[in-house]
């Protein structure tokens, strides 16, 4: 049950105590926690995190994503993590479902001023906080987008039980309503290609079921080994025989699960059994002989490495 609101400027302090305290906790079980925290004050003003300062988060003071940042200063910390992990100063990276920025802003500092992120969110509420987390932090190597990334060139958004950070889309036509502008996996990396002369050390896919979509949008970019390392979430769970599997296992990728452990990540092949830490919902794919692949080689468990 959530606790009961209290004063606002006495929750800001133990939200800036607990941001500091959450640097040297175990990276597991911090959602459960947040569930059971104050619901966030009506006026937050600027959350300090880690890796960048949010000034817009969900005005739905339960919202889970604005209550991790808000008394943590970070959200699924692993998926940031292994995503800056996997790209350096100047590298070329993609957050496709970027919702508020949770994973754009730390990726920004990891790529560096010679570096860009691309960052795509269809939902107009989710697109404009988004906007201005990247704009308060001045991040000029930001490049974001009000449109979805799908084989199709219109989608329908569908938010799922009212979920700001539950946004998923489905192929529409162009005069429906609620439908945005879509682009494919392929003409991103095209143009990323065109303008930089680089391929995509990450592309991080966060679409609540739509991955299948967005993967097939790029397979001329999967064919090409543009996109170096590949971070996806998926509800389902990926195994050998699902389609996801199939078109990355068809285009020669490696794939893992991303498992959780106290202060740290490994990723697990996937099929494993492997007990170690706490396994996500989160996997892995890459290239295995690209230099991103490289920088995420200190991350794989015994397991993958024997």
């Amino acid at each position: 049950m959530t606790m009961p609101f209290v004063n606002a400027r006495l929750l800001n302090s133990y939200a800036r105590f607990s941001r500091r305290l959450a640097r040297i906790l175990p990276t597991y079980g911090a959602i459960r926690l947040a569930r059971s925290l104050p619901s966030l004050p009506q006026h937050i003003g600027v959350v300090t995190a880690p890796r960048g300062d949010f000034v817009s988060l969900c005005t739905d003071r339960e919202d889970i994503i604005s209550k991790c940042l808000y008394w943590f200063g970070r959200f699924d910390p692993w998926v940031a993590s292994v995503a800056c992990r996997a790209v350096g100063p100047g590298c070329q990276a993609l957050d496709i479902g970027a919702n508020l920025g949770a994973v754009t802003l730390p990726l920004a500092q990891a790529v560096g001023p010679r570096g860009r992120v691309w960052s795509f969110e269809p939902d107009e509420t989710n697109f404009a906080r988004l906007s201005a987390n990247v704009a308060a932090n001045s991040l000029r190597n930001v490049q974001a987008a009000r449109c979805a990334v799908s084989s199709a060139s219109f989608v329908r958004i569908v938010s799922q039980d009212g979920d700001p950070g539950h946004i998923s889309t489905a192929p529409s036509s162009e005069h429906a309503p609620g439908v945005v502008q879509a682009r494919t996996l392929d003409s991103i990396c095209d143009q990323i290609k065109s303008d930089t002369g680089s391929f995509v050390a990450l592309c991080k896919i966060d679409v609540e079921g739509s991955e299948l979509d967005v993967l097939r949008s790029g397979e001329a970019a999967l064919a090409s080994k543009r996109l170096e390392v590949i971070l996806f979430e998926s509800h389902e769970g990926v195994k050998p025989g699902h389609p996801v599997t199939d078109i990355l296992l068809g285009f020669n990728y490696e794939i893992f699960r991303i498992h959780k452990l106290a202060y740290g990540v490994r990723l697990v092949p996937i099929g494993s059994t492997s007990k170690v830490g706490i396994a996500t919902q989160d996997y892995v794919a890459y290239v295995p002989s690209s230099p991103a692949a490289g920088r995420l080689h200190s991350l794989l468990s015994r397991e993958a490495l024997s």
